[in-house]
């Protein structure tokens, strides 16, 4: 058990912040309604909200 908590202890998760992001968009894009959406989105119009996602999609590329 001491191994498994040292290894838990130990482990960093990986932080793709660019890949988050674009996760989080799509998520918006499923959004029904502008109120559920955090601040930093609501108040984007779908173009810029469209434009943002292509700007993500391009540079997460592949990624895993």
């Amino acid at each position: 058990m001491a191994h498994f908590a040292e290894a838990i202890r130990d482990y960093l998760p990986s932080r793709d912040v660019e890949m988050l992001e674009y996760m989080e968009l799509v998520a918006v894009f499923e959004a029904s309604n502008r109120r559920m959406l955090p601040k930093k989105y609501a108040d984007l119009g779908v173009d810029e909200l469209n434009d943002k996602l292509s700007t993500l999609r391009a540079a997460i590329g592949t990624r895993r």
